[in-house]
């Protein structure tokens, strides 16, 4: 009778060991897994960097057709809690999103680094290291495909975008880290930047620049931006 009653215990103790809920506050390991998900999920992405600490700002571009998307950028507090800190509409490339290659008018789909950012008027305050743009730069589309060149400092006749010609677009800009091999002919030149005068781009995001502005002053060094169908 003793070890029937003993063994119950112990089986009513092993029970409720698994069926006991977690106390509030108390600690746990849990991770989470995003291998495979839907990446138009967005709260996946979060969680994905929620406890990477060189990410502290996430841009996400939510694709809704017709070059259009909108742009809701987060920042990352002490305790690792994601808060909006901008939501404003945005432009891709004319014919949308699934960039295959250079001239597609497309914009590129994916998770990627935002790697420098730039501007033909003076720095607003960028949290990321900001070049200033004169006549000497260039993005190259030739022997340097897809980087930045300064002919003042490379003997180079660049084929690519003289950057100081694009006074509304490039008043302000960051790059994204697409085709960072250098692979020639998978599209060069994408970038974050200002509206100019049409409603689409030819494969890169815009925004206005006073949104444009905010995106500078807040973004840390290690900033994704993450582009996808919404």
């Amino acid at each position: 009778m003793i070890i029937r009653k003993a063994t119950a215990f112990i089986a009513a103790l092993l029970i409720a060991a698994v069926f006991m809920p977690l106390q509030a506050g108390a600690e746990t390991t849990e991770e989470y897994d995003v291998s495979g998900v839907d990446r138009t999920d967005w709260n996946a992405i979060q969680e994905q960097y929620r406890f990477d600490d060189s990410v502290r700002n996430l841009i996400f571009v939510k694709y809704e057709g017709q070059a259009k998307a909108t742009l809701c950028m987060y920042e990352k507090d002490e305790v690792n809690n994601w808060t909006e800190k901008l939501n404003c509409p945005a432009y891709t490339g004319g014919n949308g999103i699934d960039k295959q290659k250079e001239g597609d008018c497309r914009t590129p789909t994916g998770d990627f680094p935002i790697t420098q950012a730039f501007g033909i008027k003076d720095d607003p305050g960028s949290q990321i290291e900001y070049l200033k743009v004169n006549d000497n730069h260039y993005w190259c589309a030739d022997e340097y495909y897809n980087q930045l060149v300064d002919i003042s400092q490379q003997n180079h006749d660049c084929r690519g975008e003289h950057l100081i010609d694009y006074t509304k677009q490039y008043a302000y800009a960051m790059n994204i880290g697409y085709n960072t091999e250098g692979i020639e002919g998978e599209g060069s030149a994408i970038f974050l930047h200002c509206f100019g005068d049409s409603d689409h781009t030819l494969g890169c995001i815009a925004v206005s620049e006073e949104n444009m502005i905010k995106l500078l002053q807040t973004c840390a060094p290690g900033t994704r931006i993450c582009i996808y169908d919404n």
